[in-house]
């Protein structure tokens, strides 16, 4: 359940109805409603996940609040999320954004060469665990293009998704996983 603008009481409510995973994505929200003076009653089984961008600066804010980071768009990002995961004494579940639109306004990986750079590089970080990709599909276009555009995208990702995972399976890449595909 994406829950941004959402209370913490609504997000109890929807918690109450079954719903156990909530998306957020503004670091000041996630720290409103999640830090101990914000929710200092979080079930346990409640899983948080950040899904907008994250500025590196705000790192260490959201890492000990989440379980889930699905937006990292570069390996800069990545080792910032290591670090922080490490002081904090976890492992963190990460996604690898991809922006499979080209549209400047979206954040992500930008070509299949960063991408893969990214993942060999990824090899010596020991507190994150890559578990899939992620992708927001085309805003900015025409609407008549829309459909065709969000169907090139997504399967631009899933292609990839399948590629990294072959290589795994390989044992290209032991310390990742491929189980994650967000679009």
């Amino acid at each position: 359940a994406v829950s941004k603008t959402r209370s913490i009481e609504e997000i109890m409510d929807a918690y109450s109805a079954g719903a156990r995973l909530f998306g957020e994505n503004h670091v000041q929200e996630i720290v409103e409603k999640f830090s101990v003076s914000g929710c200092s009653q979080k079930p346990q089984d409640l899983e948080l996940h950040m899904i907008g961008h994250l500025q590196s600066n705000k790192v260490n804010k959201v890492v000990p609040l989440v379980d889930m980071i699905e937006s990292i768009d570069s390996f800069g990002l990545l080792e910032k999320v290591d670090g922080s995961a490490k002081k904090n004494n976890k492992v963190m579940d990460v996604l690898l954004e991809v922006n499979t639109s080209g549209e400047e306004a979206k954040s992500g990986f930008e070509n299949e060469e960063e991408l893969f750079e990214c993942i060999e590089k990824a090899r010596g970080l020991h507190n994150i665990h890559i578990r899939g990709l992620m992708t927001v599909g085309p805003v900015a276009c025409r609407p008549e293009d829309k459909d065709r555009l969000t169907n090139e995208a997504f399967s631009y990702l899933k292609r990839l998704f399948d590629s990294i995972k072959a290589k795994r399976q390989a044992g290209a890449y032991p310390y990742i996983d491929m189980d994650i595909l967000s679009m």
